[in-house]
């Protein structure tokens, strides 16, 4: 099933990422393989458009993710909570 928005919907989002300088994307706890692939999947997409983006995880992903590129730029904040609280302080934009 393929989900359309009104054009208006589109048309706010583009403005959103439009207008943010700095993107935070979030998982959720304990991420799985589809958490860290959509996060660090987008996280690249938005840098290859110029967006400062970062990936904010909440605690560090199993090892078997560790394969992933651009996990070893996501913070962890069980591993360092000040840079995770920071950049999501300083984001103007933040997916979950």
């Amino acid at each position: 099933m393929i989900t359309t928005f009104p054009d208006h919907d589109r048309d706010r989002v583009k403005a959103l990422l439009h207008q943010a300088r700095r993107i935070a994307v979030i998982t959720h706890h304990d991420p799985d393989g589809d958490a860290m692939g959509s996060c660090l999947g987008l996280v690249r997409v938005l840098r290859n458009a110029g967006t400062l983006a970062s990936a904010v995880l909440p605690n560090t992903p199993p090892a078997f993710l560790h394969w992933m590129p651009g996990h070893a730029d996501a913070v962890a904040a069980d591993r360092d909570r000040t840079r995770s609280e920071q950049l999501l302080r300083e984001a103007d934009l933040v997916f979950a």
